[in-house]
């Protein structure tokens, strides 16, 4: 019986010795399973901003508005010529801004030749008395040239001046300007550029004050023949004018340079 207990203690020995022993050649164990690992996270480059357009000055040409009017026997008696500003546009819908400038001048044409021909019959009646009193004839002529005087900030700046002559010895020569915003169209007052018009006006005649050719004109009276209205833009400043004929002596538009920095503090576009 002791003997039995002696062999299987022996057998029991060698198998845990065989548990505990090196695996047999030939035989690998198996390596643990690696964990599951999140896909890697890719952070997106940064994206580089993107300027806005830079405004491009628009490209100008130009509209006439031209006729001759004759009397019944066929001589002149009138002659008109208007240059108006026009844009290019491109296709349509392209500039709505310079559709819309161009149609204010359109209209300004068509309401410059409405005036010629209401003076026409006038004309004609002149040419008629002049031939029936022995009188030299001359037809009265209108041209009319317009110049983009300033293109910046938004603002589109145009100075025009108009040449009436009746055939004496002094034409008359007066001046106008228009302003428009240059994302809209629109046409600008004064308003739309200053906050304080009696400031305004102050500076405007001194600098006309200052000026030799309106020695002897008194203050109140340059202030009389100032219209806030009255300016165009160029790279100089405002450039503000006077009617010729609104001053004594005063036959042509008279201009004052007001430059930019001058009217800072009063100065609500730009």
């Amino acid at each position: 019986m002791k003997r039995n207990k002696l062999c299987c203690a022996a057998v029991l020995l060698a198998l845990a010795l065989t548990a505990c022993g090196p695996a047999p050649a030939g035989e690998e164990t198996p390596a643990p399973a690696p964990l599951p690992t999140a896909p890697p996270v890719e952070t997106p480059a940064p994206e580089t901003p993107v300027p806005a357009p830079v405004p491009q000055p628009w490209a100008w040409g130009e509209q006439t508005v031209s006729r001759t009017f004759t009397a019944g026997d066929g001589t002149v008696v009138m002659r008109i010529s208007y240059v108006l500003p026009s844009v290019h546009v491109g296709p349509a819908g392209s500039n709505p801004a310079g559709e819309a400038v161009n149609a204010w001048y359109e209209a300004e044409g068509k309401a410059r030749l409405r005036e010629a021909e209401e003076a026409y019959e006038m004309a004609v009646a002149d040419y008629e008395v002049s031939s029936a009193m022995g009188y030299a004839f001359e037809p009265t002529t209108q041209e009319m040239s317009s110049q983009v005087t300033y293109e910046a900030q938004g603002v589109v700046s145009v100075r025009r001046e108009l040449y009436v002559s009746f055939g004496g010895a002094h034409p008359f020569v007066s001046c106008l300007s228009e302003q428009f915003d240059a994302a809209t169209g629109e046409k600008l007052a004064f308003a739309d550029f200053f906050t304080d018009t009696q400031t305004v006006m102050e500076r405007v005649v001194c600098a006309f004050a200052a000026q030799d050719g309106l020695a002897g004109i008194s203050e109140e009276e340059i202030l009389a023949a100032c219209q806030p209205e009255n300016f165009y833009l160029t790279g100089d400043g405002y450039v503000f004018w006077i009617q010729g004929g609104s001053l004594p002596a005063v036959n042509s538009p008279i201009e004052a340079v007001i430059p930019f920095d001058q009217m800072s503090d009063v100065r609500a576009h730009g």
